[in-house]
């Protein structure tokens, strides 16, 4: 009878020790399966800054082209805008050149007029 009841309180304290084990591994599962679910969150979070950043490269690049662009419009602007500013200075030179022709023929002809005046006075 005494083996009995050795027998009874070792098969108490294995199945004790069997119920913490088992306890052990449940926690242990749980917390591994929360690490799981934890690491799938970043994973996603991670994808979606990823996705986001993707986007804003796309983005970004769009408008640099567009930009990028608008500098070579306003560049061949200004390069038209030259050549008419050069062209209209030359034109402005050349007006100066023929007013400047004018006035020295209007004083010829003023001077060739007072001559004429002051012979024509003599004669009559």
């Amino acid at each position: 009878s005494e083996e009995i009841a050795q027998a009874a309180v070792q098969t108490k304290e294995k199945r004790a020790r069997l119920e913490s084990a088992i306890r052990a591994r449940q926690e242990t599962a749980a917390a591994i399966q929360a690490n799981v679910e934890a690491c799938a969150n970043s994973v996603a979070v991670a994808a979606a800054v990823h996705l986001a950043a993707v986007e804003h490269y796309t983005a970004t690049k769009a408008a640099v082209d567009q930009l990028g662009e608008h500098v070579a419009t306003c560049s061949s602007a200004a390069a038209l805008s030259e050549v008419e500013r050069e062209a209209r200075a030359a034109a402005v030179a050349q007006l100066e050149a023929d007013q400047t022709q004018a006035i020295n023929v209007r004083k010829q002809t003023e001077a060739s007029m007072r001559v004429a005046s002051a012979a024509l006075d003599s004669h009559t």
